[in-house]
């Protein structure tokens, strides 16, 4: 090893006029004095030793411009102009094999408002709302041009201007035509906004949703108790825990409605044919109608039309050919806004009855006359009754048995 150095008598510092090698530890305890190398180079393979809390290594033409010191608890990295820049490897912090361009890694740590996680970004503005951190991640939009653009960004921030209060949000972002628009948000209530930016419940979307697979479900409920999903034939609210009802509740004349392009039917199918499935209408409460697998049920088979218990024993029947029927006897059909008038079957006689309330007469009308004689009446092929006509008159009616 050698090494020249000269002490110059008007700097107090020693002047080197050469320096060749520093293989080993060389001690230096002079105060306030520098060793000046001139254009000359530095070069150990052992230690280079700045034993003062106050001491640094200053880089670059001027004073300052970088310096790296021990201040007695941090390494501190002073720049006072430029960026730090690496090249040529990976970074690591906590780690002495990193394995990407920055690897970061520390013992678990759960976050607080006041205790920052293993990475912290944030903003050194005085507070105010809608400031914070934020990342950005991007890259190269055009061939042979290297500058960056930003594809997203992730963005924590304030939610009011409040001094001490630590309410804030978090916000998603991507560009469209060059103009980075916020597309999620989660509130500092923990409600999720897509397409919204003040949501005011756990999930609120402005626009279409999609469930892509078929028999993929939304599920309602403290324990899955309900849900809504499509099978790829039908769509379907399924009660799936417990008991309970459908309700479909509107306000100012709202309606529900069953739209289509082809035929659309309501339906209700039953699987277990020990409970009844009803469709009841009602007013504040009380029932106006309903149908359902009771007495008065209303079924529909093909073209027909049948209300009473199957369609083997109806009540009323409306057939293919649009012929009615009242297929029980003694069953009655009224007229009248006070049912004043009824036409039953008794199982023998066809009885049309006036005097159901108050009084009135049986009027036949038409243009031909009615010779006179006595006619039978029939239902059928069977005989049941007769009337007798008297110049054109019916004088005598059979009476019925069963009024």
């Amino acid at each position: 090893m050698a090494i020249k150095y000269i002490l110059n008598p008007f700097t107090g510092k020693f002047d080197a006029t050469s320096v060749e090698d520093l293989s080993g530890y060389v001690p230096y305890t002079g105060a306030n004095t520098t060793v000046n190398l001139g254009s000359q180079n530095l070069t150990t393979t052992g230690n280079l030793a700045i034993r003062s809390d106050s001491g640094y290594i200053d880089l670059g033409a001027t004073a300052d411009d970088y310096k790296i010191q021990w201040d007695g608890s941090d390494a501190v990295h002073t720049i006072t102009a430029g960026d730090f820049v690496f090249t040529g490897g990976n970074v690591g912090i906590g780690t002495t094999a990193p394995e990407a361009q920055l690897d970061i890694r520390k013992v678990n740590v759960i976050p607080t408002y006041s205790t920052e996680g293993i990475l912290n970004i944030a903003s050194t503005n005085e507070q105010d709302i809608d400031l914070g951190g934020s990342i950005t991640l991007g890259g190269t939009v055009t061939t042979g041009n290297t500058a960056n653009r930003i594809f997203a960004s992730i963005e924590g921030r304030k939610s009011n201007a409040t001094s001490g209060n630590t309410d804030g949000y978090l916000v998603l972002k991507t560009p469209s035509s060059n103009v980075l628009t916020e597309r999620m948000r989660i509130t500092s209530a923990g409600n999720v906004g897509i397409g919204v930016t003040d949501p005011d419940k756990k999930l609120e979307i402005n626009g279409s949703a999609r469930l892509s697979n078929d028999n993929d479900k939304f599920y309602f409920g403290a324990g899955n108790d309900a849900s809504i999903s499509y099978n790829g034939t039908n769509f379907i609210f399924n009660h799936n825990v417990g008991s309970g009802s459908f309700i479909f509740s509107g306000m100012n004349n709202q309606s529900v409605w069953i739209d289509s392009r082809f035929n659309a039917d309501l339906r209700i199918d039953r699987s277990d044919t020990r409970y009844q499935s009803v469709i009841r209408f009602e007013t504040n409460g009380s029932p106006n109608w309903y149908t359902g697998l009771t007495d008065s049920d209303l079924i529909r088979t093909g073209n027909e039309y049948y209300i009473g218990t199957t369609n083997s024993t109806p009540k009323f029947l409306i057939d293919t050919s649009g012929h009615i029927y009242l297929p029980n006897d003694s069953v009655k059909l009224y007229f009248g806004a006070g049912d004043d008038a009824s036409i039953t079957y008794d199982g023998t006689d066809l009885c049309i009855n006036t005097a159901e309330v108050g009084s009135g007469t049986i009027k036949i009308n038409g243009t031909a006359a009615v010779a006179d004689g006595t006619y039978t009446m029939g239902l059928g092929t069977a005989t049941n009754g007769t009337i007798t006509v008297k110049a054109g008159i019916i004088t005598a009616i059979q009476e019925c048995t069963n009024t």
